[in-house]
């Protein structure tokens, strides 16, 4: 930290500014010498104005924010920097905007988790670049530990549970797509590919059997962390241990 800390008083950078960390990992795991200080040169030509250097056989980019909370997707270098990473197995993993140095080391964390998350849960298209942003997996970081130790029971209300253990797959997929389409019936139902009705049944059904009712902000919030549940349990291979 003291190292850093030097380095970027030498480059002015402001210490207390607003910072995103990226992380450049290898894909291909060659990690050799070579490409990583070549890849760290062209890094270095995209982010002039940022500090870049090696940590842990990564390649690690402070960027700096200055004053101003805009999405890192949103600076001059972001275009050039997309069509960079398009050409090399690079994944590349975006920590929380953080403010002053003292904050590197957890989205350092932050940056990995990304990566790790978006690996994992299949997150990552093959025809776009990789690039992962941890605000995108914040509910996945909060819910793993619950998933791996089996104690989603402290968590989420047994009504949840027992909807999670009998696995209807019509019911959980309406779930998703009620929270995912901000609980627009009409655009739901047509996602869905069923009729407007059955959506209804459905909605109902939910409430009938299972005592939960999508009316209700304090069912959503936990229905929500039950469906990220489940993706960390398909993408780690993990059992629930709910029956």
């Amino acid at each position: 930290m003291l190292l850093i800390r030097k380095k970027l008083s030498n480059f002015k950078f402001n210490l207390d500014s607003n910072m995103y960390l990226l992380c450049l990992c290898d894909l291909d795991n060659i990690n050799s010498k070579s490409k990583i200080n070549y890849v760290k040169q062209m890094v270095q030509g995209i982010f002039e104005k940022h500090y870049v250097f090696i940590f842990e056989q990564n390649i690690i980019v402070l960027y700096n924010n200055k004053n101003s909370f805009d999405y890192f997707n949103k600076g001059d270098e972001y275009k050039e920097f997309i069509e960079f990473i398009q050409n090399y197995t690079l994944s590349v993993g975006v920590s929380k905007l953080f403010d002053g140095i003292s904050g590197i080391r957890n989205a350092y964390f932050e940056s990995l988790s990304a990566i790790n998350f978006a690996n994992h849960l299949n997150f990552t298209d093959s025809e776009k670049p990789f690039i992962n942003f941890y605000d995108d997996f914040v509910l996945h970081d909060l819910m793993y530990d619950f998933v791996v130790k089996k104690k989603l029971h402290y968590i989420l209300d047994s009504t949840i549970l027992k909807l999670l253990a009998d696995n209807n797959t019509n019911l959980i997929t309406t779930v998703k797509y009620y929270l995912d389409y901000n609980e627009n019936l009409n655009l739901i139902a047509e996602k869905l590919g069923i009729h407007y009705n059955t959506l209804k049944y459905r909605i109902e059904k939910l409430k009938t059997k299972y005592f939960i009712d999508l009316k209700n902000s304090d069912s959503l919030i936990k229905l929500r962390l039950a469906i990220v549940s489940l993706e960390i349990l398909e993408g780690y291979k993990l059992d629930l241990g709910l029956n």
